[in-house]
């Protein structure tokens, strides 16, 4: 009898247990099996065949009846067939665990650290906040739970689901609760925004997936430019909720460069929302890029504008791109991290930018600099 770790995941064959980021799963025993000895392969791929004689005991069994099992194992663990974080599907060959595989031994470790390896990091999934007033814009309805988002994921001790799996659900059809235990997420930061135009009032509530209960909620009026007070005051008493533990670490948030005021913010979001949301044509570009250089305008410091700038650049770049499009991109998002060396957005797209030009280990230095900043960035 064992006990497995892999991901925010931990499966007890002697209980017959699956926990998933601390919280108890129900799975059926057929399921369970099929889990389990997958798991207990450690990343090697699993053949339909042994499938069948292990969980169905050489019984004559349809492909659909295994796929069905092994989309119940992924739903189980909080992943899917598109994504397959965890459970891959190797073609023509059977299945296996992708993720870092762990067997804790209960023989050789004393209740505490076999109760420290079993309990994992809270995880946290911000999810869309909800518009009170018709005249916000999307952009910014989107861009501050976005942002709300990433300034959590600065905290080691905690994990923050990255917010397109949050984000790309219907929620008129599914509750929070039903898609935050598919993704299994332990905390749930939501809320709601009013005003005209520009944001005047945010209610944030931080509650548990598994009981529903609220642990913090706070509504903050915002005044003018204070509204990034107000991001990192809800941020780091979140994150004091969840871990007392964790009040060491708020000067970190505080090191990340905010721009000098809202309109150059607002802006900025304005051009994501076109560029990351949008189909992707040469238009939308055109339209991001005009919110972008209206944020530097309005802050010449603003290094995050100038790196998404530089994303939206690549549309009028040659194929492939000549040495005077990289050398111009360079050039450019060097002034970018001159402003903000601590932004993980500049890190990566500094990082692309020497992988583009054969500068592979200076590249592989800004991505690792964009992993350690950016928690949900794998």
């Amino acid at each position: 009898m064992a006990i497995y770790q892999f991901g925010r995941c931990v499966i007890d064959s002697d209980k017959h247990q699956l926990l998933v980021s601390g919280i108890r799963r129900h799975i059926e025993p057929q399921v369970f099996d099929l889990l389990l000895h997958l798991v207990e392969q450690d990343g090697e791929v699993v053949s339909q065949e042994a499938l069948i004689e292990r969980v169905w005991r050489g019984r004559v069994v349809s492909d659909s009846a295994i796929s069905v099992r092994i989309n119940a194992a992924r739903k189980a663990v909080g992943d899917d067939g598109s994504r397959q974080a965890i459970i891959k599907t190797v073609p023509r060959r059977g299945f296996r665990v992708i993720a870092d595989i762990r067997r804790i031994d209960q023989d050789s470790t004393t209740p505490e650290q076999q109760a420290e390896s079993i309990v994992p990091k809270p995880v946290i999934g911000v999810f869309p906040f909800d518009s009170l007033s018709d005249d916000l814009p999307p952009y910014l309805v989107r861009g501050i739970a976005e942002d709300i988002a990433t300034e959590l994921s600065r905290f080691p001790e905690i994990v923050v689901i990255a917010p397109y799996s949050t984000f790309r659900h219907d929620f008129r059809e599914k509750d929070y609760f039903e898609v935050a235990r598919s993704l299994g997420i332990t905390h749930i930061v939501c809320g709601s925004l009013t005003g005209n135009q520009s944001v005047d009032r945010v209610t944030v509530n931080l509650i548990t997936t598994e009981q529903g209960a609220t642990l913090w909620s706070e509504r903050y009026d915002v005044h003018g430019d204070d509204y990034f007070e107000v991001q990192d005051d809800l941020v780091q008493k979140i994150v004091a909720t969840l871990n007392q533990g964790l009040k060491n670490h708020l000067t970190e948030v505080a090191r990340s460069k905010k721009p000098t005021n809202l309109s150059a913010y607002e802006s900025m979001l304005r051009g994501l929302f076109i560029y990351k949301w949008g189909v992707g044509s040469k238009d939308e570009a055109e339209q991001a890029r005009f919110w972008f250089d209206r944020a530097i305008e309005l802050d010449p410091d603003y290094g995050r504008a100038r790196a998404w700038r530089e994303c939206v650049y690549t549309y009028w770049w040659s194929s492939p791109p000549t040495d005077s499009d990289l050398s111009g991109a360079m050039e450019r998002i060097n002034l970018a991290i001159a402003s903000d060396q601590s932004d993980h957005e500049i890190q990566r797209i500094k990082g692309a930018l020497h992988m583009c030009t054969g500068e592979h280990e200076l590249g592989a230095y800004h991505l690792s600099k964009y992993r350690k900043n950016n928690r949900y960035a794998a």
